[in-house]
């Protein structure tokens, strides 16, 4: 087997069907240290194909990499641009490496890349071989085997996500030997194939069915004592190795090498003249081959993740073989395409499955009285593998003995779609190890993982691009490509759903003369599932639906269609007891019950969501069936169920500083109490959107709560993980509500809540117009210590605005509020500002003792916060003194408690002023990786930050970055 990377055909040739090489030019070159070498090997491998910065990590140090992982990762890239492109310019894009976000992509073709050109040349032969000029598709699997002149990278595996990237490579040569080998004999041409056989077969000697195909050329080829040469040395070999026999497949070639011709101690020189047929089957006279697969779908798209899984399940079978078949159970909701997959995935199988493919209908999507009986399942099976009616056993247990006893050592596929129950499966799963089994359901088949060892894998919905691509490939063609951004529209408005976009595409079939837009205007304009008509087969997604709501009990089907109104993406199993009304323990015995059905998906463990168009059937219920004044009590429950557990979680938050409380708890309610701080923080994380959406589903009057209560639960949270764009949302829908109200305080504590947020995006002057007005409003409403607030919040703001002897004014004022009123914590703040005030103002002794008192007043009310901040002041202070590294110690202090209380804008700060010492110091080294910090920060921000927070971060970008290749 010669290599095409012998001889280099062009300025660049990558190697990787062997050893790795690389050659520039004619010129071999070192491809670096064996780490750098291993990421250039995954590229390789994932020609054509984005590889994150996160798989070469763990390609490179599997579950233990280094602290400096990622800079060990741009430093090869650097490495590996500059080996192929040396003349290449700094920072100029390469054309061969080129970077996707957070990803690379080796852009190498079949001109440049033995993987690129051998995957190519594979692709060409099984083209060639479905249009049955199979002399041309021989000669391309020939040149593509002949391309390896190895195992794959072998050296380089020292990781299991490294083994298992090479090993799948190995793997696709495997195939694609076999299917030559079968081509090869088929054409009469065993020759052709043999010295390649050999040696694929010799790079993976305990691969039987490779074995089994080089027994079959070697016989064919006239050597049928090198073919049994070949069993001998595999059988001796599996005993001495793993204790095992040769499989059924090896064996039954030796049995018919045997049948064909003796076995001479002479090589052999006559050559009998056998068939393909003659050597690998048994005669068609003695079994039955069933071929009862429905059609597969000719414009089938997507699926590709789910089909690697169940080829990934068969080859670990074939390297590790089983005493049982491989049963994939596929669960997921109606109309999400499980049946079309399966019979997909079966059509693409079946040439491994050489005894024929069986097919049932066990009608489980239907009415429970239509479902197919164990005893009508088995005799259909049985009549389709050649018994004659008048022979089927009466009794069930016997019609299963028989099954199993003529499906022993059949390669088979068995699919049974639509089952309903583990019990209808059980009986129908064939007895040999070699067969595959494919059982659809809308019910995960828990059982028969549990006592078949099924395998289950969950039917998600397509992605956006695969569910784009399912519309596309059934839309009638006119000669205009759609417009892009029409059919993203409708695909959404069908929310992915496979069955959704089909309907919609079988519609413009039918009428051609619609356009695009005019039917996603239908879809967004008519109730949601009556744009989809009702099919007669009742293959339409409320029918769909339909049949799953009614097989649940009646407290579940209350909880469906109750679950029409949950608030945001998803609800947790706490929020959905209030919203029924009912202890937790039973709510989730219900959520269990509508899992099971496939009407809502468990997306993480204990929240929920449903499918757009499963909501809609819900929702239509809801208002056929239960009364406004139910619908109102359930929407009345799930708002106070948020309006109370936010506050609970702001107080495990911020102990110290507790929003105004919420009104009256309904009946029937149980908030969410946060027991601490990190769990107070995990739930704002989980509940954000929810929430968001809660303020404005709050301004409906009907349900007693007020949104200015709620909105206010969420600032601190907003403050500390930047999301001001949600701040400002929620305030403005609050204040808009307290205005229609005529509600005093609750205007007075918008404003000056909306202030804030208007602070953090620069719009200083409109802040000091709301605090003004709220100011006002807590005077006539009496209420000293919120104007204290007022003036520290204006202090805020007249700092930005360089108006520092204003800004001190108002933070005495504020200080001698709070000291009034006896708020310690505001007290402290109070003090913070006054200080970092006079430093601005360049008394910076007097500053200092401010701040340092401050500091230590703190420390009587324990607000980590509140330190975190007093030591950015002191840390700014001894920045404008010049002494750069007491504020970088002071700085990185407040950094660790900041980052400890989830405060990242006060961190984000924090970093930029010890980037800024890093700068006066000249380390740019330091200044770099804090830079790289605060940048990674500030991707967590919502919408990146505000426009402040990229200009202040590109102001402090170091000159040079040691870091990055």
């Amino acid at each position: 087997m010669s290599t095409g990377a012998q001889e280099p055909p062009t300025e660049y040739w990558f190697q990787l069907l062997g050893p790795l090489r690389f050659w520039r030019a004619g010129v071999e070159m070192e491809t670096g240290p064996r780490q750098q070498r291993c990421l250039l090997a995954l590229l390789l491998a994932r020609a054509g194909q984005p590889v994150s910065v996160s798989e070469m990590v763990d390609v490179l140090w599997g579950d233990e990499p280094t602290a400096s992982a990622v800079n060990v990762i741009h430093r090869y890239i650097g490495a590996l641009r500059r080996l192929v492109e040396p003349d290449l310019a700094a920072r100029e894009q390469s054309s061969w490496l080129v970077r996707h976000g957070n990803s690379y992509r080796l852009t190498a073709g079949p001109e440049a890349s033995d993987v690129v050109a051998f995957r190519d040349l594979v692709e060409r032969a099984r083209a060639l071989s479905r249009d049955h000029d199979y002399a041309q598709s021989l000669e391309l699997y020939q040149k593509a085997i002949e391309l390896w002149s190895g195992p794959c990278a072998t050296d380089l595996a020292d990781s299991g996500p490294a083994t298992a990237v090479f090993s799948s490579l190995n793997r696709q040569l495997f195939e694609v030997a076999m299917e030559a080998a079968d081509l090869a004999m088929r054409l009469g041409m065993a020759d052709r194939l043999l010295s390649p056989l050999r040696r694929a077969a010799s790079w993976d000697q305990l691969n039987e069915p490779l074995h089994a195909r080089l027994m079959t050329l070697l016989h064919e080829a006239g050597h049928r004592a090198e073919a049994f040469a070949v069993y001998d040395t595999l059988r001796t070999r599996l005993d001495e190795e793993l204790g095992l026999e040769p499989g059924p497949e090896c064996r039954a070639v030796q049995q018919r090498l045997l049948a064909v011709a003796p076995v001479t101690a002479e090589p052999d020189t006559d050559r009998r003249e056998s068939t393909y047929d003659e050597v690998y089957n048994p005669p068609a006279s003695v079994v039955v081959r069933p071929a009862q697969l429905p059609p597969d779908l000719p414009v089938f798209v997507g699926r590709e993740d789910e089909t690697d899984v169940v080829t990934g399940l068969l080859q670990r079978r074939r390297e590790e073989p089983q005493a049982a078949p491989l049963v994939v159970a596929l669960s997921g909701m109606g109309g999400v395409g499980k049946s079309t997959f399966a019979v997909h995935l079966a059509h693409l199988l079946a040439p491994e499955h050489a005894d024929g493919q069986l097919y049932l209908d066990l009608r489980g999507s239907g009415d429970g009285e239509q479902s197919v009986s164990t005893g009508e399942a088995l005799t259909l099976l049985l009549h389709s593998l050649g018994v004659p009616a008048a022979s089927v056993p009466e009794q069930v247990a016997a019609q299963v003995g028989m099954y199993r006893s003529l499906s022993v050592g059949k390669r088979m596929i068995v699919l049974l779609d639509n089952a309903h129950a583990v019990q209808q499966v059980r009986p129908l799963v064939p007895n040999s190890a070699h067969s595959l089994v494919l059982v659809t359901s809308r019910t995960p088949l828990a059982g028969l993982a549990a006592v078949e060892g099924a395998r289950l894998l969950l039917m998600d919905l397509p992605t956006v691009e695969a569910a784009r691509e399912i519309l596309l490939a059934r839309l009638p063609l006119t000669g205009q490509s759609p417009d892009p951004a029409v059919v993203d529209d409708i695909v959404e408005l069908c929310g992915r759903l496979p069955l959704a976009l089909a309907l919609v595409a079988a519609q413009m079939a039918a009428r051609p003369w619609f356009s695009l837009r005019a039917v996603a205007d239908g879809l967004r304009d008519a109730p949601r599932l009556e744009a989809f008509g009702h099919d007669e087969s009742n293959n339409d997604p409320r029918s769909v639906f339909a049949w799953s709501y009614r097989h649940l009990g009646e407290e579940a089907a209350r909880l469906f269609r109750y679950l029409s109104i949950r608030i945001g993406p998803a609800i947790s199993d706490a929020a959905c007891a209030s919203l029924l009304g009912t202890d937790l323990a039973t709510t989730r015995g219900l959520l269990h019950e509508l899992t099971g059905s496939a009407l809502i998906l468990e997306i993480e463990p204990g929240r929920y969501s449903s499918h757009i168009l499963v909501r809609a059937y819900a929702e239509e219920l809801f208002l056929a069936i239960d009364s406004p004044a139910e619908r109102q009590e359930a929407g009345t429950r799930l708002l106070h169920h948020y309006q109370h557990s936010s506050f609970a979680a702001h107080v495990a938050v911020r102990p110290h500083l507790r929003p105004v409380p919420p009104l009256g708890l309904a009946r029937s309610v149980t908030p969410e109490t946060p027991a601490n701080f990190h769990v107070a923080m995990a739930w704002f994380v989980t509940e954000r959107p929810v929430l968001v959406e809660a303020v404005t589903r709050a301004t409906d009057r009907r349900f007693g709560v007020e949104p200015w209560r709620l909105a206010l639960t969420l600032q601190q949270y907003f403050q500390r993980g930047a999301f001001f764009q949600d701040w400002m949302n929620v305030m403005s829908t609050a204040l808009q509500a307290a205005r229609r109200d005529e509600d005093r305080e609750g205007q007075a504590y918008s404003l000056r809540s909306l202030a804030g947020a208007y602070f953090f995006f620069g719009r200083y002057q409109e802040a000091l117009d709301l605090l003004e007005e709220a100011g006002q409003l807590f005077t006539a409403l009496r209420r000293p210590e919120e104007l204290g607030y007022v003036h520290t919040n204006r202090g805020d703001v007249l700092v930005k605005l360089k108006r520092h002897e204003e800004a001190l004014a108002e933070y005495q004022q504020a200080h001698r509020q709070f000291v009034t009123s006896g708020n310690v914590m505001r007290e402290v703040r109070a003090m913070s500002e006054v200080g970092h005030t006079l430093a601005l103002l360049g008394d910076n002794e007097e500053a200092e003792v401010q701040l340092r008192s401050a500091l230590a007043r703190n420390d009587e009310v324990g607000n980590l916060e509140q330190e975190g901040q007093i030591r950015v002041y002191i840390g700014r202070l001894q920045t404008g003194l010049k002494d750069y590294r007491s504020a970088i110690k002071e700085l990185e202090d407040a950094v660790l408690v900041l980052n400890r209380v989830g405060h990242r804008t006060l961190e984000f700060d924090a970093l930029l002023m010890i980037i800024e010492s890093w700068l006066a110091l000249e380390d740019h080294e330091s200044a770099w990786k804090t830079w790289h910090t605060a940048h990674e920060l500030a991707r967590t921000f919502q919408n990146g930050g505000t426009l402040q927070t990229t200009e202040r971060l590109e102001r402090l970008r170091p000159p040079e970055n040691p870091e990055v290749g």
